[in-house]
């Protein structure tokens, strides 16, 4: 993606993507908001227990599984705010 792309375009690809699965029977508020809770969560790991030194580490070593992480949380965002 890059970086002209809209909020409505994003929605509209999560929609697409999830139409396309036939998920919206799984994806009901609830459980979308019980992903945003559990991909925040897992985001929150590489952080917890760190000190700003580790932090700053983390960000260096770990940026696509940080990437990937931000990107679960803002589907499950974008996803509930799609419905």
């Amino acid at each position: 993606m890059d970086d002209k792309l809209t909020i409505r375009e994003l929605k509209d690809k999560v929609r697409k993507f999830c139409e396309d699965r036939d998920w919206d029977k799984y994806h009901n508020p609830k459980d979308l908001a019980i992903g945003i809770i559990t991909e925040a969560s897992e985001l929150l790991e590489h952080f917890r227990f760190k000190s700003e030194e580790d932090i700053k580490q983390v960000l260096k070593s770990k940026k696509q599984e940080l990437s990937e992480e931000l990107a679960d949380v803002l589907y499950f965002v974008l996803r509930l705010a799609q419905r």
